[in-house]
């Protein structure tokens, strides 16, 4: 009997010691996550990739501690200390930092406090930096703001044209009632929110005008709000006509997710629209109806999606849609310059509305600075353009698998910014100048 004690305390107490080294060692790596890490592992980060490719990486981190918080970007490091073997010069480059938390990421006031502490605790003079970012990623990334500050400055036709007759809730509760259709569709969004989250398609007038009461009773005004975090309180803050679409690639709704590169460096501010973009689908053939597989495009990563992609041979980028267009659609380049020519006026106008919020450290001349956001954009049968929204964009695209398409183009994306920025020496596709 003693001996069965003894052998179950020897039992225990092993146990116990196991379960203390594997609580150190997991302290261990948190406490080591802003240690540089180790080379040896594969590579499997878009961007890093992409810099992989120009520069020389001497170290990286993963995050930067900031009010007692460990913070980093969405799936890569964020501070890279890298060397350009075209001048041999020495650059520090800084990302943006998402916070995780979703009030936090969309706060504008968090992001000027952190901005603030970046000027004054984390950038050195004695070094060159590039930064991921101009400023606030919430001021074109936030529909709502986009739409107000289109109709503000050019007109609500013009800011119709562009982003598709819209009203905000409840502000233009009289203006919805007076031009409602009862034929047409409508899409109730809001600028919190993300992946479908925020969104839903109806033909149901009483569901629409419900969302008017709720907002007016909450005494919500999306005129006053300064960033999503406003927009958070209500489930929807705007309704937009829907665009029947009336161009089709083998039976699928079609669109573009665009790149749209805001650049800030050596004093000059421009925007460049980048020639080439992602295809986006409707996850089924289009059927006139409010389900959302069917009348809304995207998805481009669920699996399903990619075999269709693939199955039908459908066009990937918006090079290899032109490439479509040559041989399925008739005056094709007349309409595509319609459409680029369009889109150069449209992202024009959304940068001059926004212009005095746009930039964040312009006063930091030797900094070299960008952003890409992605623009959600569907055009008609005439290839007249409309676009959604803007989303700041941090690549996500990592595997070898059914993404590696994607994840190539992206790699172009940022060699091109890379080149536009004077470090590196070939354009894949470069851009188009956008700058009001």
């Amino acid at each position: 009997m003693k001996n069965y004690i003894k052998q179950y305390i020897i039992y225990f107490i092993f146990l116990f010691l196991l379960f203390i080294i594997v609580i150190n060692i997991c302290k261990l790596k948190y406490e080591n996550k802003n240690v540089i890490e180790s080379f040896k592992q594969k590579v499997m980060n878009t961007f890093e990739m992409a810099l992989r490719s120009c520069f020389i990486i001497k170290k990286k981190n993963l995050g930067i501690t900031y009010k007692n918080m460990y913070v980093s970007g969405c799936g890569s490091d964020i501070i890279y200390d890298i060397e350009n073997p075209k001048d041999q010069k020495k650059y520090t480059i800084f990302r943006y930092t998402d916070f995780g938390d979703e009030i936090l990421r969309h706060s504008k006031q968090h992001f000027d406090e952190y901005f603030n502490f970046l000027r004054h605790r984390a950038i050195r003079r004695d070094r060159s930096y590039i930064f991921d970012f101009v400023g606030y990623h919430g001021i074109i990334d936030d529909k709502v703001r986009m739409w107000i500050r289109l109709k503000d400055y050019y007109g609500r036709r013009m800011a119709d044209k562009i982003m598709a007759k819209t009203y905000l809730i409840p502000n233009d509760y009289n203006l919805f009632l007076k031009e409602y259709d009862k034929n047409k569709k409508y899409i109730l969004k809001n600028s919190f929110g993300g992946a479908r989250s925020a969104l839903k398609i109806t033909t149901k007038k009483n569901e629409l005008l419900r969302h008017f009461e709720i907002n007016r009773l909450k005494k919500y005004n999306p005129i006053y709000c300064n960033d999503a975090v406003c927009h958070s309180t209500v489930k929807y803050n705007i309704i937009q006509e829907y665009i029947e679409p009336t161009f089709f690639i083998k039976g699928h709704k079609f669109g573009f997710r665009m790149f749209l590169v805001l650049m800030d460096c050596k004093n000059v501010k421009k925007g460049l629209l980048w020639k080439d973009a992602i295809c986006y689908y409707s996850n089924k053939e289009y059927v006139n109806n409010a389900n959302m597989d069917y009348s809304v495009v995207g998805s481009i990563l669920k699996k399903s999606m990619q075999e269709q992609i693939k199955s039908k041979n459908l066009p990937v980028t918006y090079i290899e849609f032109q490439d479509y267009c040559k041989k399925n659609v008739a005056d094709y380049q007349k309409k595509i310059n319609n459409f680029e020519n369009k889109l150069k006026d449209y992202y024009g106008k959304i940068i001059e509305s926004n212009a005095d919020e746009l930039y964040s450290f312009s006063d930091y001349k030797d900094i070299m600075k960008f952003s890409i956001f992605g623009f959600d954009v569907e055009f008609d049968q005439d290839f007249n353009p409309f676009i959604f929204e803007g989303n700041f964009y941090y690549t996500r695209f990592s595997g070898d698998g059914p993404d590696s398409k994607y994840k190539n183009l992206h790699i172009k994306l940022y060699q091109d910014i890379f080149t536009e920025l004077g470090l590196a020496d070939k354009f894949n596709y470069g851009f188009i100048n956008v700058t009001p």
